[in-house]
């Protein structure tokens, strides 16, 4: 339901998986200075599905900290892009 995310992961803290198409979870590396963009179902919907969400999860990790700030909106479907 949101257009994307947007994350910041530090080096120690893993755990985000993404589901391929192959049917496997697949671990996404902590990289210093890297963004990590998942797009959400609204760009999917406006573009198509040429851009699709991704299926994903975090598995928690009980040894390392993790900090979350989430910021959520909602894009209005019934307004036309230009």
């Amino acid at each position: 339901s949101q257009m994307f995310t947007i994350l910041s992961i530090q080096p120690h803290s893993t755990g985000l998986q993404v589901l391929t198409s192959e049917n496997k979870w697949i671990e996404i590396p902590p990289l210093a200075g890297h963004l990590i963009v998942n797009l959400g179902s609204q760009i999917a919907h406006l573009t198509n599905d040429v851009f699709r969400t991704a299926p994903h999860r975090v598995l928690t990790q009980r040894d390392s900290e993790r900090n979350l700030m989430a910021v959520f909106f909602y894009a209005n479907m019934n307004l036309p892009l230009e």
